[in-house]
C-alpha cells in the first residue's frame, strides 16, 4: 500500500473575499468570534493603508487550493524617528490551524515574508504572542524593545476597595475582556465625545507638532489615526476629551476602572508636567472614577511623583499580557531602510495605541 503523499502548502496575498474564512480560522485558533466589520476595520481601513495580509493554503498536487489553514499579516502604521517619517508595521493575526502545525514549516514561510517586507517597512513590531512565536521572531532578527508596564492608581482606600472588588467579582464571573466580547464601555459621564470636530483635530495637530521632534521612535498619533484606532473601533467603548493643553482618550474597564489609553502630549510622563496631570486626574474624578489605569512605555517614571502629590497611590504594576516579563515587545529594524541607524529597538516607545483593542 502506497503511503499518502505529504500535504503541500503555499501562501498568497489575501483579498477582501478571504475575510470570512480568516475569521473562521481566528475562531478555531483563539476560541473567540470576530465580526467581519472588525476584520475590515483592522485590515482595510487603517489611515496608512490596507495591511499586508497573507493566507496559507493547503493545495493539491495541481496547485489548487483545498483549505485555508493559516494567516500572517502586518498592519500599516505611520511613525516618526527623531522627527523623520518612517513606515511602521505591526504583526497581527499570525496563526496556523492546530491540525496543520506539525506538517507546516511555518518559520520558513515567515522568513520569506520578512524578505518581502524589506521594501515596504522601515520597522516591524509584535506585541502579544505565545513564547514559541517570540522565540521564532528572535531567530528571524527581532530584538526586544522597552518593556510595557501597566499601572493601576487609586484615590482613597475606600474607593480602591470598592472599585477593585467590583473588578475582581466580574473577573470571577468570567465576564470576558477579550476580542469579540470586551468587558469595556465608554466613560459614564464627563466632557467626553465620540467623534472629533474641527477644533479637536486642530488641537491634536498642535500637540503632536512638538511630539514629532521627540527623540526615539514613536507612532504617529494624527487625528485620522486616533479616530480610526479608537473612535471607530468595533468595540465602541472609547471616548475623547479635549482639555485644551492636554487631550485624553479613555474607556471604562469592568465598570470600575477608567483606562487612560492616550494622554497627549505623551511627554508629560517623561517631563512630570504637574499642571497637565492635575487636569487629567480631575477629569477622572469628575467622570466618576477613583481608580485609573495607564500603560507606561518609557523607563522614565517621573509621573509617579506627580500622581502621589495629587493624592493618588499606586495599587499595582504589571507587564501587559502576552509579553515577556523580562523584555519588551520584539522589534525588527530593516537593515536596508534609509532610517536604519535611528531604529534601534531600545529607542521605540509603544503604548496602548499599538494594540488592537481595549
Amino acid at each position: 500500500m502506497r503511503p499518502e503523499p505529504a500535504p503541500l502548502y503555499c501562501f498568497r496575498t489575501a483579498s477582501a473575499a478571504d475575510g470570512a474564512a480568516i475569521n473562521e480560522l481566528y475562531c478555531r485558533v483563539t476560541g473567540y468570534r470576530r465580526s467581519l466589520q472588525h476584520w475590515h476595520w483592522l485590515w482595510r481601513e487603517a489611515p496608512a493603508g490596507a495591511g499586508v495580509s497573507n493566507v496559507i493554503e493547503r493545495v493539491d498536487a495541481d496547485g489548487r487550493a483545498q483549505e485555508l489553514v493559516g494567516h500572517h499579516g502586518v498592519v500599516r502604521l505611520h511613525g516618526w524617528a527623531d522627527g523623520s517619517p518612517i513606515r511602521v508595521g505591526k504583526t497581527e493575526n499570525t496563526m496556523v490551524d492546530p491540525a496543520h502545525r506539525a506538517r507546516l514549516l511555518y518559520p520558513r514561510m515567515e522568513r520569506q515574508m520578512l524578505l518581502r517586507y524589506r521594501g515596504e517597512f522601515d520597522g516591524i513590531f509584535s506585541l502579544r504572542g505565545p513564547s514559541a512565536a517570540l522565540r521564532m521572531r528572535s531567530a528571524l532578527g527581532y530584538r526586544p524593545g522597552p518593556r510595557l508596564i501597566s499601572e493601576i492608581w487609586y484615590y482613597g482606600w475606600r474607593n480602591c476597595l470598592r472599585s477593585m472588588g467590583q473588578s475582581w467579582w466580574r473577573g470571577r464571573r468570567r465576564i470576558p475582556h477579550c476580542i469579540g466580547a470586551w468587558d469595556a464601555r465608554t466613560p459614564r459621564r464627563g466632557p467626553w465625545t465620540h467623534r472629533l470636530d474641527a477644533a479637536d483635530c486642530q488641537r491634536i495637530e498642535g500637540l503632536m507638532a512638538s511630539e514629532r521632534d521627540r527623540s526615539g521612535v514613536h507612532l504617529s498619533k494624527s487625528p485620522e489615526f486616533l479616530a480610526w484606532r479608537y473612535l471607530r473601533h468595533p468595540a465602541g467603548c472609547y471616548a475623547f476629551s479635549n482639555l485644551g493643553d492636554v487631550c485624553v482618550v479613555a474607556h471604562e474597564f469592568r465598570r470600575a476602572i477608567l483606562v487612560l489609553d492616550e494622554v497627549l502630549p505623551g511627554d508629560i510622563v517623561d517631563l512630570a508636567r504637574h499642571e497637565l496631570w492635575r487636569r487629567v486626574l480631575q477629569l477622572a474624578l469628575d467622570s466618576g472614577y477613583a481608580v485609573i489605569a495607564i500603560e507606561v512605555a518609557s523607563a522614565n517614571r517621573a509621573h509617579r511623583n506627580v500622581l502621589k502629590s495629587c493624592g493618588w497611590s499606586l495599587f499595582r504594576e504589571s507587564t501587559s499580557p502576552g509579553i515577556s516579563e523580562e523584555q519588551g515587545p520584539p522589534i525588527w529594524s530593516n537593515p536596508e531602510g534609509p532610517q536604519a541607524h535611528r531604529l534601534d529597538p531600545k529607542r521605540w516607545v509603544l503604548g496602548a495605541s499599538a494594540s488592537e483593542g481595549p
